[in-house]
C-alpha cells in the first residue's frame, strides 16, 4: 500500500556478506515474522527430534482395591499439540491419559485432579501486547499445559435485538462469556472477543452483528486451558469407571515428591513446525 513499509536483508551464512537488503537500517514492527527467530532458537536448542512431555504423576500408588488416597497431577513444559487442530491424532489424548491410569489399578481416586503450572511464571501475555489483540484468537496466553491450540470458537445468531451464544468448542472452554456486542442495521458483521488471562476469567463478545444473522462462528482465547485439561480427564475417567471424589484445580506449588504414572511425549519438534508452516515447501531435517 501507499502507506506500508517493508524491510529485509539477506546475507550469505558461510561469509556474512549481505547478497541484498531494502530498509535494512529502519526501525519497523516485525510481527509474525518474529516467529521465525523462536523457531529456529528451539531447533538449535532442542533438535528437530525434540518433543515436549507431560507428566500425569501421583502422591501414592493405590491400595490393593484400586483405591488412590492421594491427587493425580498433571505436569507439562508447553505441548502444543495437545488436541489441536492440526495434529489429529491428538484429539484423543485424555482417552489415552485415562487408560494409562487404569493400567496402573486405579479404580477410585480419593483426592483432586490438578494441573501444576509453577514451572512457567505469572505472566501468561507479554506486558507490550496491544490491549486490542488480548483475549483474541491469535493473542492467547502461554502455559505449561495447553490445549486445542487455546482457542476457543463461538457460535452466535441474531434476532432483531437480541444475540444468542448457539456453540462453543470445545465445551466448557469459556464459561463466563459476555455479549456487549451490539445489533447494526447496516454495515457487516464484525465481532471479536476481549479479556485478559492474567487478571479476569470473563470474556466480553464486542462488535456489531446484522439482525437475523443465523449463524456466525468467531474465535477467542481459552481463558483456563489448564484447568479445561483438568475437567476432560476427570470427566473421562468418570466415563472410563474411576471414580473421582475430589475437584479440579490449578496451582503453582505441589509437592516435588511424586510418583510417575505416564508421561505423554508430542510428536517430534520438526513434525510441529512442518504442521505449522501449512503447506509450504519448507524441509526440516
Amino acid at each position: 500500500t501507499a502507506t506500508g513499509h517493508v524491510g529485509f536483508c539477506c546475507k550469505e551464512i558461510s561469509s556474512g556478506r549481505s547478497i541484498g537488503s531494502l530498509n535494512s537500517q529502519k526501525t519497523l514492527t516485525p510481527a509474525s515474522i518474529t516467529k521465525l527467530i523462536t523457531t529456529s532458537c528451539a531447533l538449535e536448542l532442542l533438535g528437530s527430534d525434540y518433543s515436549f512431555k507431560t507428566w500425569i504423576d501421583c502422591d501414592t500408588l493405590p491400595d490393593s482395591l484400586g483405591v488412590l488416597n492421594g491427587n493425580i497431577y498433571l505436569h507439562g513444559e508447553g505441548d502444543p499439540t495437545l488436541a489441536s487442530n492440526y495434529f489429529k491424532e491428538t484429539l484423543n489424548f485424555a482417552q489415552v491419559w485415562s487408560k494409562a491410569i487404569k493400567e496402573k489399578g486405579i479404580k477410585q481416586i480419593n483426592g483432586h485432579i490438578i494441573a501444576e503450572i509453577g514451572n512457567f511464571d505469572t505472566k501468561y501475555i507479554s506486558p507490550l501486547w496491544l490491549v486490542e489483540d488480548i483475549g483474541t484468537y491469535y493473542g492467547t496466553g502461554t502455559y505449561p499445559l495447553s490445549c486445542y491450540d487455546n482457542t476457543s470458537n463461538i457460535t452466535l445468531k441474531s434476532s432483531e435485538n437480541e444475540i444468542f451464544i448457539t456453540d462453543i468448542y470445545p465445551e466448557n472452554s469459556n464459561p463466563d462469556l459476555e455479549i456487549n456486542a451490539k445489533i447494526v442495521s447496516s454495515g457487516k458483521n464484525n465481532l471479536y472477543v476481549r479479556g485478559n488471562p492474567a487478571t479476569v476469567n470473563t470474556r466480553f463478545i464486542e462488535g456489531t452483528i446484522l439482525p437475523n444473522t443465523e449463524s456466525l462462528l468467531m474465535k477467542g482465547d481459552i481463558n483456563n486451558p489448564p484447568l479445561l485439561l483438568t475437567n476432560i480427564l476427570k470427566k473421562q475417567l468418570i466415563l472410563d469407571s474411576v471414580e473421582v471424589l475430589g475437584d479440579t484445580r490449578v496451582e503453582f506449588n505441589i509437592p516435588k515428591k511424586r510418583i510417575n504414572l505416564f508421561t505423554y511425549q508430542s510428536p517430534q519438534l520438526k513434525e510441529i513446525i512442518r504442521n505449522g508452516v501449512y503447506s509450504t515447501n519448507l524441509k526440516i531435517s
